[in-house]
């Protein structure tokens, strides 16, 4: 099993178009608990339910390669246990993650659209329930006046649209640590991705659960990828090294 002292966020990821095919699919829903499958089941649209079975193999392939038990292991959802190490899930267009450390983590994936649509949604987004710098800073990348060429505003709203959903990862994966969810409003915090690294800090006075100190969090940027914006983010202010497998 691996040592809870070495700062180590175990990263999974997984393109769940593999279960495409009736065999594979069949053979990994075989693999996973049966509160899983029962999720499974639930769902109607195949994409949803590969997502699903996504993130239950991963969540698998976790435990066996670190040896973990059950009682090992807590959902970060599940705000009141404690437990020697600590999983998040996520999933989006293709794409199943699975983070795992010590500490109280949270992940998330998102698909970028880029239309214009859309990206103007974002910026409506972002206006409204973002904070005033990262609204601020992301309305900047998507200006799209001055008499451009239909190439340079394409490559604008492309732009504005990565920069969007790399914050809305990152945001996502603090609201999940905290174990407030979408309960916590979204312009409470700031993220800033406009320098070197990655800041977070706290606007108000909004109170997370298991005494989380966002000053103490750390954000990261797990894998880029051109269609898909990762985001992660630790409760403690120690470095983690983030250990990334590609599953399948």
């Amino acid at each position: 099993m691996a040592d809870s002292n070495s700062r180590i966020c175990y990263f999974f990821i997984m393109d769940v178009s593999r279960f495409n095919h009736g065999d594979t699919f069949k053979n990994y829903y075989n693999m996973v608990p049966a509160y899983r499958r029962d999720k499974i089941d639930a769902l109607k649209p195949a994409s949803a339910k590969n997502l699903s079975l996504g993130v239950g193999v991963l969540l698998e392939e976790a435990k066996n390669r670190l040896g973990l038990k059950d009682d090992e292991l807590s959902s970060v959802e599940d705000v009141e246990r404690e437990a020697p190490f600590y999983y998040n899930l996520s999933h989006s267009g293709q794409r199943a993650l699975c983070a795992l450390s010590d500490v109280r983590i949270g992940c998330d994936v998102e698909k970028i659209e880029t239309d214009e649509a859309r990206a103007e949604s974002k910026m409506s987004i972002s206006g409204r329930f973002f904070s005033e710098g990262e609204a601020r800073r992301i309305k900047e990348s998507f200006n799209i006046e001055g008499g451009l060429s239909e190439l340079e505003k394409r490559a604008r709203m492309e732009t504005a649209a990565e920069g969007f959903y790399r914050y809305w990862t990152l945001k996502e994966s603090v609201i999940k640590v905290t174990g407030q969810g979408l309960a916590m409003p979204l312009d409470s915090f700031e993220v800033d991705i406009s320098g070197s690294g990655i800041g977070l800090k706290e606007i108000g006075d909004w109170p997370g659960l298991h005494d989380i100190d966002l000053g103490r969090c750390r954000l990261y940027v797990p894998y880029t990828e051109e269609e898909y914006a990762y985001g992660l983010c630790i409760a403690s202010p120690e470095e983690y090294s983030i250990e990334l497998e590609i599953v399948g």
